[in-house]
């Protein structure tokens, strides 16, 4: 029964060994200088309350724009794209630190989208009826 049990555990080690090997580009591990520092990038754009944050629904791909800043940046699932009018940097990215671009991204933008629908309800002033009475054109 012990022999059956360490040859599993044994087994189960060597798999995630070779699991891990082939799946390096989910890990934290080595990270070039440009995947940091773009990353660094990204979060400072992100975090500006002035930038433009897009998504498109149907690629996935995020956008960040900052006029002040004049950077422009494209993200995908395997690299960022910054943009100037004087240079333009492709950087690959992996697994994990796209997932925390993506989160970081898809948190302020769903805060931003909350903050503008609170706007917009808290400038409510007609009802229902007055708002159709004057798209009609009745006598309010």
């Amino acid at each position: 029964m012990k022999v059956n049990h360490s040859f599993k555990r044994f087994s189960q080690r060597i798999g995630i060994k070779i699991i891990r090997f082939f799946a390096s580009t989910d890990h934290d591990g080595n990270h070039s200088k440009f995947e940091s520092e773009s990353f660094q990038i990204c979060k400072a754009l992100i975090s500006d309350k002035d930038t433009v944050l897009i998504m498109s629904p149907v690629s996935g791909k995020r956008y960040i724009e900052s006029k002040s800043k004049n950077l422009f940046v494209t993200i995908e699932t395997t690299k960022l794209t910054i943009t100037n009018h004087s240079y333009s940097y492709d950087v690959e990215i992996q697994g994990k630190a796209y997932s925390r671009i993506q989160r970081l991204f898809d948190a302020e933008l769903n805060s931003r989208c909350i903050d503008y629908e609170n706007n917009i309800s808290s400038n409510i002033k007609h009802s229902l009826t007055t708002i159709y009475k004057s798209l009609t054109n009745e006598h309010v």
